[in-house]
């Protein structure tokens, strides 16, 4: 279990983090679909996942969390967060298991699409995986080099894991986990707080959320889970930013599946991780 925050925080510190963070995202979403010509002027490009200000909104988890954290403990508090997101020397079991369990339930939901609604087709994701349906699964060569290469340039590309989780799991879960809710249920709000947050981008051409046609109440249903999977890994990885928060994003956002069919298999992986919350919870309550 991670042990106590030591950064310096207040009250009311957890509330002005979430007003930053969904006033810069759902500012500059609130332009993009009320004053689109404003963007171009700025940045010289319309708005779309490679304008800057998309990164801004993007990353304003991580920015507002790690302004919070100067703000308050100043180069201690930089070195402990800094410590938490480099953390990954964690027992091997873990990569393990979000390696491989992720990698499963992707394909467990490509199956659900398939006998469910016959659609072949990707979100975007890794072409070989979407292969093990097609009966050509991928050669070693192609698995070994095509698969860490994708997840890398993924890391690169992908402005979410780091953008999101330097700010979502090494600011805000830790304070929404020192509430009185317990574990599973400051889990699930916070899922639910974080799934919201991602609304905009469901309105403004240029996202893969927009562009996909992907519907927000899945992907709410879809951060709760990965939220209750995300807490269990970060009490059980000392609060290892890296590994339950960068990585578990990370190997999400690289799945094959149709978010519907992912998210109704990822909640079976969310209800194990949330029983084992619940009886942690219970056992500090006694």
């Amino acid at each position: 279990m991670p042990g106590p925050i030591t950064t310096d925080h207040r009250p009311k510190d957890l509330a002005i983090f979430l007003a930053a963070t969904f006033g810069i995202t759902w500012g500059l979403a609130a332009i993009a679909l009320c004053a689109p010509e404003v963007i171009p002027l700025v940045t010289g490009r319309r708005f779309d996942t490679t304008n800057p200000l998309y990164f801004v909104a993007v990353y304003s988890p991580s920015i507002v969390g790690v302004a919070m954290i100067a703000s308050r403990s100043g180069f201690a508090g930089l070195g402990e967060l800094a410590t938490r997101v480099f953390r990954w020397r964690v027992h091997p079991g873990y990569y393990a298991l979000i390696l491989g369990g992720m990698l499963i339930v992707d394909l467990l939901a490509r199956i659900v699409q398939f006998v469910v609604a016959g659609e072949t087709t990707t979100s975007g994701g890794l072409p070989v995986w979407s292969m093990l349906l097609n009966g050509s699964p991928p050669t070693p060569t192609e698995f070994w080099f095509a698969v860490p290469l994708f997840m890398v340039s993924t890391l690169v590309l992908d402005a979410g894991p780091v953008g999101e989780e330097i700010g979502w799991k090494g600011y805000a879960l830790p304070r929404f986990l020192d509430s009185k809710r317990g574990p599973l249920l400051a889990a699930i709000t916070f899922g639910l707080v974080w799934g919201l947050w991602h609304a905009p981008a469901f309105l403004v051409s240029g996202t893969a959320q927009h562009d996909l046609g992907l519907g927000l109440s899945w992907l709410v249903m879809g951060t709760v889970s990965s939220s209750i999977i995300m807490t269990w890994l970060y009490r059980r990885t000392n609060g290892s930013i890296f590994v339950s928060g960068i990585l578990v994003h990370l190997m999400i956002n690289s799945t094959a599946a149709q978010l519907w069919a992912y998210e109704l298999v990822l909640v079976v992986p969310a209800a194990l991780a949330g029983a084992s919350l619940y009886r942690s919870g219970r056992k500090a309550a006694a």
